[in-house]
């Protein structure tokens, strides 16, 4: 799942300096080798925010594609905060179902995954915490400023709380972070369908703006996880902040209450909370979690032991249930 340097076999070449993926025969000018990475498909190089270049147009495959799809990604790649509906499809003369499996088939996610893909590749590029440099993009949902200067940036957060946003390498994807002084407050999948949606909660939450940026406790995540997925670690000390109602704020702490290596049923968990008929409640507020792993909703199982309702995916789940109790790899997708 990480992206790796210099490996020759690597088709999509990561471009650190501009935050673009090319194909291998791309014309572009060369960058140097420290500022590329390789990455085995798009979809890769999307999760960890690279753009597709315009001159190779790597979503394109190199192969012919349908002239209404061209136009399609060209649209795209000249608006990338574009939303797009079904609806929009049909008034462009495209056929939604058409353009999904498109997608599906070249680049194993759907039209919808790519428009979020692109929107938040736009405001946050390629930020790794131990790889990439950091540039400075600042936004407030749907409002954007490029290469702004530190002064420029305070000015912009200095009535609002800054939340920093950096991305994080494990061994199952990368994952966007975020951090206030309390600290962590986001930590989600890149490929994950509600991410924006816990963007915006994030902001609203903590009155705030998201900056790419720096924060103490990022480096104390880092290495937590990766002690974490070496098998070295049970409990996370990292501070943790996570502002919801009531209900929610009970829900999550609950979930902190479950022992590494061991798992509940929604209804273990509603019985847990004094609230046993509450069983679809809480499985909702688990799926509101915005801080995956430290919050460990993946411990939460179906009755009957299937694994159920995890926004990382269910193979993301039974790799961390298995990693904290190899029994678990006997429960069922």
């Amino acid at each position: 799942m990480h992206p790796k340097k210099n490996d020759p076999e690597a088709f999509y070449v990561g471009v650190i300096s501009s935050g673009v993926f090319n194909t291998a025969s791309c014309l572009s000018k060369k960058p140097l080798k420290e500022n590329m990475v390789f990455f085995s498909s798009t979809k890769e190089a999307l999760d960890y925010g690279y753009r597709p270049c315009l001159l190779c147009r790597p979503m394109l495959n190199g192969e012919p594609a349908p002239d209404k799809i061209e136009e399609l990604l060209s649209e795209i790649d000249h608006n990338p905060m574009t939303k797009i509906k079904d609806a929009d499809l049909l008034n462009m003369d495209m056929d939604p179902d058409k353009v999904r499996r498109w997608f599906q088939k070249h680049h194993q996610i759907t039209f919808q995954d790519y428009l979020r893909y692109q929107r938040i590749n736009h405001l946050f590029g390629n930020i790794l915490h131990d790889l990439h440099p950091k540039v400075h993009r600042s936004y407030h949902m749907g409002e954007i400023v490029h290469g702004v200067s530190e002064e420029e940036k305070n000015n912009l957060i200095e009535a609002k709380t800054a939340i920093s946003i950096c991305r994080i390498d494990t061994p199952i994807g990368p994952m966007l972070a975020g951090a206030v002084d309390e600290g962590i407050c986001l930590l989600e999948f890149t490929d994950r369908r509600m991410l924006e949606k816990q963007l915006e909660t994030i902001e609203k939450r903590f009155n705030a703006v998201l900056t790419t940026g720096e924060s103490p406790h990022f480096e104390k995540l880092q290495v937590e996880l990766n002690e974490y997925f070496d098998g070295k670690r049970k409990d996370f000390t990292v501070p943790i902040a996570y502002p919801g109602s009531p209900f929610q704020v009970k829900v999550w702490e609950s979930l902190l209450d479950i022992p590494f290596g061991q798992s509940r049923s929604y209804k273990e968990q509603s019985i847990f909370l004094n609230n046993p008929k509450a069983i679809r409640a809480v499985a909702h507020a688990n799926g509101e979690n915005r801080i995956a792993i430290l919050i460990p909703c993946h411990r939460i199982i179906g009755s009957n032991g299937e694994l159920v309702g995890y926004g990382g995916g269910l193979w993301r789940k039974q790799f961390l249930l298995e990693l904290e109790n190899p029994s678990q790899i006997s429960l069922a997708f």
